[in-house]
């Protein structure tokens, strides 16, 4: 994955579990035990 695609997809993720008022680390964890879903 290219490093600005990374960064982008990093900023999206940050971006999203603020918008949820949800704690980074569990949205990761949403993330990684339901890979390719749009939560």
């Amino acid at each position: 994955m290219a490093r600005s695609t990374a960064r982008k997809r990093a900023l999206n993720t940050l971006y999203e579990a603020d918008e949820k008022s949800q704690d980074i680390l569990s949205l990761l964890d949403e993330r990684i035990a339901h890979p390719g879903a749009q939560t």
